[in-house]
This record gives C-alpha cells, sequence and structure tokens, in this order.
C-alpha cells in the first residue's frame, strides 16, 4: 500500500516503528501564491458585487454596488432565515439585482463567489422548486439590466463577504 500510494503516514500515527511505516513515502505539497484584488469596472459600468452565509442555521447575505471610481452606491446586509447556503447566494444576488433595477442603475458587472449559482443562472438549467422561482427571477432581472455574472473567488471583495457574515 506504501509503494502503491495507498496509504498515508498519517495511518500509522503512533506507530511509526512498524516496519510497514517505511514503505510510505512523504509526498511533498506544493503551494502556489497568487494575488487576488478586486477590480474596478470600466466606465460606465457599476460592479454588484454580492455574497452570503450562514451561521447556526440562519443565513444571511450581504451587496455592494461601486462605480468605476470606486464609490460606494449602496451596500447592506439582510437576513435570510433557515435556507440553504446556495439559496443565499441567489437570494443576495435577487434582492441586489432588484435594487439596481429600481434604481436604474445600468449597466452592471455582477460578481458572486459561488461558482455553482453562476453556472445555474448561465445554464438555463432548472433545479429545486424555490431556487427554480429564484433563478427566474435573477434572469429576468440579468436580461432587463443587460448583464451576467461571473465567478470571483471570496478574497476578491472581502467587504461583501464580511457584509455576509455580519449576525445581529
Amino acid at each position: 500500500l506504501g509503494k502503491a500510494k495507498g496509504s498515508k503516514l498519517t495511518h500509522f500515527h503512533g506507530d511509526l516503528d512498524c516496519d510497514w511505516s517505511r514503505y510510505i513515502r512523504q509526498v511533498s505539497i506544493t503551494r502556489r501564491v497568487f494575488s487576488i484584488w478586486w477590480m474596478k469596472p470600466l466606465f460606465p459600468k457599476m460592479k454588484l458585487n454580492t455574497d452570503a452565509s450562514k451561521v447556526n442555521q440562519q443565513a444571511s447575505g450581504g451587496r455592494l454596488l461601486r462605480d468605476h471610481s470606486r464609490s460606494l452606491f449602496f451596500a447592506f446586509y439582510k437576513e435570510f432565515g433557515n435556507v440553504d447556503v446556495l439559496m443565499a447566494e441567489a437570494l443576495a444576488l435577487l434582492h441586489g439585482l432588484h435594487i439596481c433595477y429600481e434604481q436604474g442603475l445600468a449597466p452592471l458587472v455582477l460578481e458572486v463567489d459561488s461558482e455553482v449559482l453562476v453556472c445555474l443562472v448561465e445554464s438555463q438549467a432548472g433545479t429545486k422548486w424555490p431556487l427554480c422561482n429564484v433563478l427566474h427571477k435573477i434572469r429576468s432581472l440579468m436580461t432587463s439590466l443587460n448583464s451576467s455574472p461571473r465567478h470571483i473567488f471570496r478574497e476578491a471583495d472581502s467587504t461583501a463577504d464580511k457584509l455576509a457574515g455580519l449576525q445581529g
């Protein structure tokens, strides 16, 4: 097993004097370091960043809208109750889009840290009932605002991440 890399040194914790442990090779972990940062949108677009969080069975979301000069148009936090994280991500995006639509704030760049949500929105695929309804509303608003979502890493917008994690 050791030569076939089917066993790990951690399996022999406390038994390293065992004859079998000598067949285990240490695997070196290669780490890549790269920079991640928030990039401002090109004029005249605005950027909506959304994020969600779930703590103690309670989901919440945060949203920020900024322009090409990084000026903040709005930022807020909303509690969604006991829903799963994907639904919370979708609701955060939906609420942010709804505000932009009501205020006539377009064109938009949309950024979310849920790659699954981005794939679901772009694929036009159906899903379980409550989420299906929310996705339909998101797609409709995105069409009205001439926008589409893209995935970003959570670290690219730590402000939306912090807003989503607030607990009342």
